[in-house]
Order: structure tokens, then C-alpha cells, then sequence
């Protein structure tokens, strides 16, 4: 799964077109979900860098309380499970991100580590969006505009510490624009760009700080002290 990651400064490792939005959301050691978070999706002028909430919420929703279960989508159902699969055929979208968290241990001892691409490079998330009128006989005066993060298998890298992971672009960029594409319908050919990534990670153990959703701050990042 992921339910907690980074977004760190706009750096040049960014398309250039993206930077100045990065900007906009600052830098965040701990986003959680139901934050506001960065997507690029398709536009009416090609790529289109946008800020939605964490948490899909479909348009037949009838509240937003089913937006804390469809954080993520899995991978090997997202075409077909109710809450996803008007998104995954025409609002396929990537999340920005830096790193994630994945945790282990036993319940109330967790110890977080963070992963990240072993370049340094930020992270490109496959995910889906989706816009909600409000319910029903109550419309909002603005959509809310919601994603969510695909999942699939761990690689066998990462499988130690959680036998899932975020479904991630290898940046290339004819790549993401099928993705993006909604006129593009082939779900087994789109379903096959989810599978584990075979690009190289990093991990760390971090600081128990990052455990607490409100925390924030380089101190999230921060190497647990082994000795400690």
C-alpha cells in the first residue's frame, strides 16, 4: 500500500512545465490522506498539472466518508471494481511524489522506512481521479476533485518490509502520455504498465516522528539512531 509520502522542493529532475506548480504545494515531509496533493492528467492543451484531495471519491458517492478506503487501488482489480473503473477509462492520472513509507513491526512499536528511487530521482505514481458534484439533491458550488494511488506487488527488493508498493512510472514519457490519454481504452495494455517496478530503491529507517500524521518537517527524514 502507500499512505504516507514526500514531496520535496521542485528540482531540475522535474519537467520544467511543473516546477512552478511543485512550487505552489511546498515542500511536505509527511503527506497524509485527504491532503491535497499534485497530479498530472490530461488537459484540453495536452499535460496538466492540478491539486486534488487524497482519497477518490466517485461521483455516485452518496458522502465523502468512502474517500478513506480508496487511497489506493489495487492494481489487479482497478478496471473493475465499482469505485475505480469510470476513473481508470477516461481519468488516469500521475501523483508527484519524492519517496513513501512503508512500515514493520508490531502494532504500536512500527517502525517507518523511507523508499526511495536509488538516483534520487522524484517518483512518478500511477493513480486515477475523479470529480464529485456533491450528494445527492445537495450540490456542491465547486466539484471536489479527488485521486487515488494504484498499488501492485512488492518487487522482490521491497517485498521484506510490505508485499505491496505504489505502481511507478519509469518516467518515460511516451509512457505517461498513454496513460494519460483517455481516448487510449486498451485496459489490458494500460493494466500492464502496473505491474512491480524494476528500477533500483533506497531504504532507510526513519525517525518514529513520521509515525504521527500531524507531524511535520525534516525531522520525518531523519536516520533512526540504531543504537537508540
Amino acid at each position: 500500500m502507500c499512505g504516507r509520502y514526500v514531496l520535496g522542493p521542485a528540482t531540475d529532475n522535474y519537467w520544467v512545465d511543473l516546477r512552478g506548480f511543485l512550487d505552489t504545494l511546498g515542500v511536505r515531509y509527511n503527506v497524509a490522506p485527504t491532503s491535497t496533493v499534485g497530479i498530472l492528467r490530461h488537459g484540453s492543451d495536452g499535460r496538466e498539472a492540478a491539486a486534488v484531495r487524497w482519497g477518490l471519491i466517485p461521483s455516485w458517492a452518496k458522502d465523502t466518508k468512502i474517500a478513506y478506503s480508496t487511497i489506493n487501488a489495487r492494481s489487479e482489480s482497478v478496471a473493475e471494481k465499482p469505485a475505480f473503473r469510470a476513473a481508470f477509462k477516461r481519468r488516469r492520472c500521475m501523483v508527484f511524489a519524492d519517496g513513501y513509507y512503508e512500515w514493520t513491526g508490531p502494532k504500536g512499536d512500527k517502525q517507518p522506512h523511507y523508499i526511495q528511487l536509488a538516483g534520487g530521482e522524484p517518483m512518478l505514481f500511477f493513480g486515477l481521479w475523479e470529480s464529485w458534484k456533491g450528494p445527492p439533491g445537495e450540490p456542491l458550488d465547486e466539484p471536489l476533485e479527488t485521486c487515488t494511488i494504484i498499488t501492485t506487488s512488492a518487487n522482490e527488493q521491497l517485498a521484506e518490509i510490505h508485499d505491496r508498493m505504489p505502481s511507478i512510472a519509469a518516467c518515460d514519457a511516451e509512457e505517461i502520455d498513454l496513460w494519460l490519454d483517455p481516448e487510449f481504452e486498451d485496459a489490458e495494455h494500460l493494466k500492464s504498465l502496473l505491474g512491480p517496478s524494476d528500477l533500483e530503491f533506497t531504504t532507510t529507517k526513519v525517525s518514529r516522528y513520521v509515525n504521527k500524521v500531524g507531524n511535520e518537517g525534516a525531522e520525518c527524514l531523519e536516520p533512526m539512531d540504531e543504537d537508540s
